[in-house]
């Protein structure tokens, strides 16, 4: 139940008959507010008032008012109903209290709101005891008390006095005890089973399940026996020429063919003019000596292969045909340099491979001190300097000795077709937008091979560093960038340059 403030506009205004006789009744106005302060308007309440002398009610009356619009209530007191008589009323034997009760839903259930002592106005009920004296002159009409309140500057309609006149709210009053508990009720009896219900209609048919899975194929039949030949068809029309197919897979090179014998020699030839210098000689092809070539193995291994005449390997995407030395031209989702090739230069002879699988997963950028390294290298091969920057500036910022993703990609080794590729180098932020842009040629050859496909639900980190904090790390899913604190653990997928 909400708690109700009580206002007390005008205290009293007796109702005196003439002939000084003693008044039967008192004017008594209440504005009623609920505990948000709003006025409690047009609403039926109780009201029970009560006259205390000495802490004893000697008069006690009943209200069923409505307030107005404004929240307001007038009554009489001496008027109510009661089993008192307010004329018996010894005003002498003061001082006099009255104790306002409220009952907000208009019931008996009253809760005390105040208790304060009667002021001076009604003293003149003392009359009833001097009824001897002669009267004094008519007083003058005092003042409203809306009236005094505009004698003190304030402005305004009766309404806006009314609401000036609300007070402080008490403070909370104390958690009374908690009462004994009472005794548990007996059990009420066992009620009697109700009637069996009607069968519910048929429901619905069930959405069809999903297809089986396919059972296995059965053993094959045994072969009949060959029919008879039948007669030669007639020729049927020349076909549509059909789209050319797409271009075979290359085959393995063929058996060297026996050497054939020496022609007779032919007539010298006149002097030619002496050539054009040629270009410069190929990376990773040291030279040719005495009919044989180096070859490139790995990052720091070679051996020597046997040329002949006729067409043979000097080195990977090298091949010698005669006396003419020519390179591969390399194409994106190849598997050549230990992994899968996803971009190539101009010229089509370099680029970069991307390892078949992730290096590690969960790994931290830094070496365990933040600080700048100055690794902000960003575009195609600039990946492998910002490795070396990275791991070169650890040792003097600090290296609390676990295992970082420059470091880990850096001592990372394959061995596959029989060789062994080093000199792997975490990416740079263009180099993995370079992953991202021909991921599903990379993943089909890796997966192909052995390999894994990228993990999309978590970032790939770069070498690109950003600040002393942080750097940037890749969303091979839609190949955003996104700027993490070094100290966070993400995935790992080395490149190497060739």
């Amino acid at each position: 139940m909400k708690k109700v403030i009580f206002i007390v506009l005008a205290i009293f205004c007796l109702n005196v008959p003439l002939y000084g006789q003693a008044p039967e009744s008192f004017k008594y106005q209440v504005v009623v507010r609920n505990v948000t302060d709003a006025i409690v308007s047009n609403q039926t309440i109780g009201l029970e008032l009560a006259i205390l002398q000495g802490g004893t009610a000697v008069y006690t009356e009943t209200f069923v008012p409505t307030t107005n619009s404004n929240g307001l209530v007038n009554i009489e007191i001496g008027t109510g109903t009661t089993m008192d008589d307010f004329s018996s009323i010894d005003w002498s034997n003061g001082p006099s209290f009255i104790e306002t009760s409220i009952d907000q839903n208009g019931g008996v259930s009253y809760s005390v709101f105040e208790n304060y002592q009667i002021s001076s106005v009604p003293y003149a009920l003392f009359a009833q005891s001097a009824e001897n004296i002669t009267p004094g002159p008519q007083g003058i009409d005092g003042q409203s008390a809306y009236d005094i309140w505009l004698g003190l500057g304030n402005t305004g309609t009766e309404n806006n006095y009314i609401s000036s006149l609300t007070g402080p709210y008490g403070a909370q009053g104390a958690q009374g005890v908690q009462g004994v508990q009472g005794p548990t009720g007996t059990s009420g009896a066992q009620g009697s089973t109700g009637i069996q219900g009607a069968t519910g209609a048929t429901g619905p048919q069930g959405i069809t399940g999903p297809q089986g899975i396919q059972g296995l194929s059965g053993n094959d039949g045994l072969d009949g026996s060959p029919g008879l030949q039948g007669p030669q068809g007639l020729s049927g029309l020349q076909g549509i020429a059909g789209t050319t197919g797409n271009q075979g897979i290359v085959g393995a090179p063929g058996l060297d063919g026996s050497q054939g014998t020496v022609g007779p020699q032919g007539l010298p030839g006149l002097d030619g003019a002496d050539g054009a210098d040629g270009t410069s000689g190929l990376d990773d092809v040291p030279g040719i000596i005495s009919g044989q070539a180096l070859r490139k193995l790995g990052s720091s291994s070679y051996d020597w292969v046997t040329l002949n005449t006729n067409n043979t390997t000097a080195g990977f995407g090298i091949s010698i045909v005669g006396n003419v030395v020519s390179e591969k031209h390399y194409v994106i989702g190849e598997l050549a340099h230990g992994g899968v090739v996803f971009w190539v230069d101009e010229t089509g002879e370099h680029g970069l491979t991307c390892a078949i699988s992730d290096v590690t997963t969960y790994m931290r950028w830094y070496a365990g001190t933040n600080g700048i390294t100055r690794a902000q290298g960003d575009g195609p091969k600039s990946g492998e300097a910002n490795t070396e920057i990275i791991i070169a500036a650890h040792t003097i910022l600090g290296d609390d000795g676990f295992d970082f993703a420059a470091n880990i990609c850096s001592n990372y080794e394959v061995i596959l077709g029989g060789n062994n590729y080093a000199n792997w180098y975490l990416p740079s932020n263009e180099e993995l937008q370079l992953i991202y842009s021909n991921k599903t040629a990379i993943e089909a050859t890796a997966i192909a091979n052995g390999g894994s496909a990228f993990d999309v639900m978590y970032q790939y980190w770069s070498s690109t560093e950003v600040d002393s904090y942080n750097a940037l790390a890749v969303s091979l899913q839609d190949g955003s960038p996104f700027t993490f604190l070094k100290d966070w653990t993400y995935n790992v997928r080395a490149i190497r340059a060739f």
